[in-house]
């Protein structure tokens, strides 16, 4: 069983931009830890969203960090997804059935943008990563680790 600490690692190469250590991480993730740590980031997703809209989650809101994020990633690849980030970001704060409509191979790379971004204070990872990350961990103990979405709580 890996490490959580691993899934830790990953998340702050991704925040620090380190795609050389992204790629090193995520080779040495065993198979079979791959559907635990999609979780783990399917946990610290809904983590970082609820502390990006603490101030309260709408519709309009979603759009604006949309429109922030595609003219963030507007070079990138792969593509920026607005309908798909979009789709995740309503999904995770509980229009759960709209998982059922999303490229399942998008869910992954969508969240890993987000994650990338709300990671970031500026130019330099947040200073309060760790505990953010510590607050998905007891969310991920919270779930068991089976079954379910993590959703945004409110």
């Amino acid at each position: 069983m890996t490490d959580p600490l691993h899934y830790r690692k990953l998340v702050e190469a991704i925040a620090s931009q380190d795609f050389a250590m992204v790629d090193e991480l995520h080779q040495s993730l065993p198979v079979e830890q791959a559907e635990q740590y999609e979780k783990y980031l399917a946990a610290l997703f809904a983590v970082l969203l609820e502390d990006k809209f603490k101030d309260g989650l709408d519709h309009e809101a979603i759009i604006a960090f949309v429109d922030e994020l595609r003219e963030r990633f507007r070079d990138s690849e792969p593509r920026f997804k607005a309908f798909v980030v979009e789709g995740v970001i309503r999904a995770s704060a509980g229009e759960t059935h709209i998982f059922d409509d999303l490229p399942q191979e998008e869910i992954i790379p969508s969240r890993v943008q987000v994650i990338g971004t709300l990671a970031m204070d500026g130019t330099s990872v947040r200073s309060d990563l760790s505990k953010l990350l510590t607050v998905a961990d007891e969310l991920m103990n919270d779930l068991g680790l089976v079954g379910g979405e993590p959703i945004i709580r409110r």
